[in-house]
C-alpha cells in the first residue's frame, strides 16, 4: 500500500494536496473502489465540488511503488503537471482506508494481501494495534497577517513537539523517536489516526521550509495559513492569548464582524475601524475568540480586508467632511454591514444613509431608428427625476451617478439632464 508521502510526491503541487486533504475531511469523497490486477491497483472515486461532482482515478504499481494514469473529469486535470486536487483527495481517502475492495477473495488471501501491502513487520503490526497517534494543534495570533501553529501528539496523553523541522526530518527518514514514557512514534503515516492524516501531511510539508519553521511552531501567513485553517475546520485547537492564557476553541465557518465607530465632528464625522483579533490570509479572514475561531471566505473576506486596510492606514481614524459622508455610508459602511458592528454612531449613519431607491429606465422609440432613455428613481413609491428635490427624501447621489453613467454609455447622446438617446 502506498503512503501519503508517496501520494504527495505524485501530485507534485502542495496546494492541490492540501485542498484534497480538506475535501476528505469535509466528507466530499465517496464511492471509492479499488481493483487489483497483476500487482496493479486501479482506484476510482467521486469527489463533490462546488455544485458539481468529479470522477477521479489513478493506478498504483505495488512492485514499483509508482503512480500512473492520474485522471479526473475537472477542467484543472488537463493543466496539472501531476494530478489535480480531486485525484489528491482520492489518494488520501484510499490511503486512509476508505477504499472498498472489488473482487472475491477468501479470508486468508485478504489478510495476506493486506499484510503485504502495508509492508509491516510483526513488530510494527503490534505497534499499529495500539491506539492511533492523534494530533493536538495549538494556535497563537502573532499579528494581523500571521498565526503561529504549535503541535502536541500522543496516544493516551499528548506530548509537545519541540522542533517542527526535526519532525519533518524524522518523517522523511521514517525514524522512530521517544516523546515520553507513553509515546514512541515511528513517524509513519500508518500509526496516525486517519482523521489527522491530511493535517499531518500539511504540517510536515510546511515544516520543511526553514522560513516557516521556528522551533516548535510554524509561522503561517498567506496561502499556507488559508490551507491550514481549512484543514482545521470542524475540530478544536488550543489558543494562546497575549497574556499567555490557553483556552480551547472550535474552528468553524461563520460571520466575522469588525467594530466600527462613527463620531460626528462638525459637519463631518470621524470613522474608526478596529482590527481587533482578526487575522487575514490570502483568501480568508479568521477571528480568534474565547471559544471559537471563526473563518470567513469569499465576499465576506473581501469586505473585511477592505475595512482592515482602513484600520491599518488610519489607526486613529479617518475624517470625512459633510459632502463625503453620505457616500462613505452608502459605499463603505452599508455594504459591509454583515461584517461590521456599529459600536458607536448608529444615529450618524442613519442620518446620512440615503432613502432606499430603485432605478427606473424608460426606453421609447422616437422615429424609425432612434431610441430614447429617460432615467428616474423610485424612492419608496415617490418617483424623482435627476436633480429633482424633495424635502423628505435623502437622495442616493452615488447610485444616481452610477445609473446615469451606465445609461449614457448605452445611449451616448444626452438630450437633457435625465434623457439619453441612441440612433
Amino acid at each position: 500500500m502506498f503512503t501519503l508521502s508517496s501520494a504527495r510526491s505524485a501530485i507534485g503541487n502542495p496546494a492541490y494536496f492540501a485542498r484534497g486533504g480538506a475535501d476528505v475531511q469535509e466528507g466530499r469523497v465517496s464511492g471509492v473502489t479499488v481493483q487489483e490486477e497483476g500487482g496493479q491497483l486501479t482506484y476510482h472515486g467521486v469527489v463533490r465540488g462546488a455544485g458539481q461532482e468529479y470522477r477521479a482515478s489513478f493506478r498504483y504499481d505495488e512492485a514499483l511503488d509508482a503512480f500512473s494514469e492520474l485522471g479526473c473529469t475537472c477542467a484543472e486535470a488537463g493543466r496539472a503537471a501531476g494530478g489535480c486536487r480531486h485525484v489528491a483527495a482520492l489518494m488520501i481517502a484510499a490511503c486512509g482506508g476508505a477504499a472498498k475492495s472489488v473482487g472475491a477473495r477468501d479470508g486468508r488471501e485478504m489478510i495476506g494481501a493486506l499484510l503485504q501491502r502495508s509492508r509491516m513487520s510483526p513488530a510494527r503490526r503490534s505497534v499499529s494495534a495500539q491506539e492511533p497517534v492523534r494530533l493536538y494543534p495549538a494556535l497563537r495570533r502573532v499579528s494581523q497577517r500571521q498565526v503561529a501553529l504549535g503541535l502536541k501528539i500522543g496516544r493516551t496523553r499528548p506530548y509537545v513537539v519541540r522542533s517542527m523541522a526535526e519532525l519533518a526530518a524524522r518523517t522523511a527518514r521514517r525514524e522512530a523517536a521517544i516523546y515520553g514514557r507513553e509515546l514512541t512514534f515511528s513517524h509513519r503515516e500508518e500509526e496516525l489516526d486517519p482523521r489527522d492524516a491530511a493535517l499531518y501531511g500539511q504540517i510536515v510539508m510546511l515544516a520543511g521550509d526553514a522560513a516557516v519553521a521556528d522551533g516548535g511552531e510554524l509561522m503561517l501567513s498567506g496561502a499556507a495559513l488559508d490551507q491550514t485553517m481549512r484543514l482545521l475546520e470542524g475540530r478544536e485547537a488550543d489558543v494562546r492569548g497575549e497574556n499567555g492564557a490557553v483556552c480551547r476553541a472550535k474552528v468553524t465557518r461563520g460571520d466575522v464582524a469588525l467594530p466600527l465607530e462613527l463620531t460626528q465632528e462638525g459637519d463631518g464625522a470621524l470613522l474608526l475601524v478596529e482590527g481587533g483579533d482578526v487575522v487575514l490570509g490570502q483568501s480568508g479572514a479568521y477571528r480568534f475568540g474565547a471559544e471559537t475561531i471563526t473563518c470567513a471566505y469569499g465576499e465576506a473576506f473581501a469586505r473585511i480586508a477592505g475595512l482592515l486596510e482602513v484600520a491599518d492606514a488610519y489607526p486613529q481614524g479617518v475624517r470625512f467632511d459633510g459632502e463625503q459622508l453620505g457616500e462613505v455610508c452608502t459605499r463603505l459602511i452599508l455594504p459591509a454591514r454583515e461584517c461590521a458592528v456599529m459600536r458607536k454612531g448608529q444615529a450618524v449613519l442613519s442620518e446620512h444613509t440615503p432613502t432606499p431607491a430603485v432605478p427606473r429606465l424608460y426606453v421609447d422609440l422616437a422615429g424609425e431608428s432612434r431610441l430614447t432613455c429617460r432615467v428616474a428613481f423610485d424612492y419608496c413609491g415617490t418617483e424623482l427625476a435627476a436633480g429633482e428635490e424633495h424635502p423628505h427624501i435623502r437622495r442616493d447621489t452615488a447610485l444616481e451617478e452610477d445609473v446615469r453613467a451606465e445609461a449614457q454609455r448605452l445611449f451616448p447622446e444626452k438630450e437633457s439632464e435625465d434623457v439619453y438617446a441612441f440612433e
